[in-house]
């Protein structure tokens, strides 16, 4: 029996799936990472389906929908507390020498890098590869980093939650807030672009959240970035249009 998850992907490949994260401080590069795996039936994969929200998440939001996280929780026990992504973690990338269509994906407002794993999956059915991105511009519901080697080797995480900027406050320093984050998410996507350069290079294989994984390296030629694009819903639209205006690497 299979347990409770998103829809299931319709494209031709199974989806495979893990998170990274390269480098300290703010200007690390945090992704989910969605690519074609080579396996043939995603359901007998059930075991390796990643939740589709981890615990951390709970506290941020709660904050965004003004609840305290033990009615966050009661309520989503009626969805699904342990709600399921159908797409298999760390999952060998698909054989072959084809080259796959790459996607930067930017997040909404108080959203995170798992948010939009129903539009990832399906899309890395079709044989896409999608980078979505987890921004630190306090636009996410929550998201972390580790602030140097010490830190991560001790297991240190430096918390960002999202910031609230009211809607009664002066227009003008709502518009200075959000050109700044504008500004720190157009980085975050150019960085994201790089790391995947790097990937595509052979020379970036560095994964803090899992060291050993192969992944990286099953992607080296991999990824057609000569047509990389981006994508965002809502303030992650926004995200791209500034970002495109500023790298005209993405097409």
């Amino acid at each position: 029996m299979l347990p409770k998850h998103l829809p299931l992907p319709e494209g031709p490949f199974v989806p495979g799936c893990f998170d990274v994260m390269s480098g300290y401080g703010e200007e690390s590069t945090f992704l989910r990472l969605w690519y074609p795996a080579s396996l043939t039936d995603v359901k007998k994969h059930a075991s390796q389906w990643p939740r589709w929200m981890d615990n951390d998440y709970l506290q941020g939001f709660s904050a965004i929908l003004g609840i305290w996280p033990i009615f966050l929780r009661t309520a989503l026990r009626w969805v699904g507390d342990d709600l399921r992504i159908p797409g298999v973690w760390n999952a060998d990338v698909l054989e072959g020498t084809q080259q796959f269509p790459t996607v930067v994906l930017s997040h909404g407002l108080s959203a995170c890098r798992f948010l939009y794993s129903s539009l990832c999956m399906q899309l890395a059915s079709h044989g896409i590869v999608v980078a979505a991105v987890e921004h630190k511009d306090e636009s996410a519901a929550s998201t972390f980093f580790y602030e140097n080697e010490s830190k991560y080797l001790s297991g240190k995480k430096s918390t960002i939650i999202f910031r609230t900027v009211s809607a009664t406050s002066d227009t003008g320093h709502q518009l200075l807030v959000r050109r700044r984050q504008l500004d720190i998410r157009a980085s975050e996507c150019s960085r994201a672009l790089d790391f995947l350069i790097g990937v595509n290079e052979g020379r970036c294989c560095e994964n803090l959240l899992d060291p050993e994984t192969k992944i990286l390296e099953q992607l080296k030629g991999r990824l057609d970035l000569e047509t990389a694009s981006l994508m965002g819903h809502s303030f992650g639209g926004a995200t791209t249009l500034v970002t495109a205006a500023k790298d005209d690497r993405f097409k």
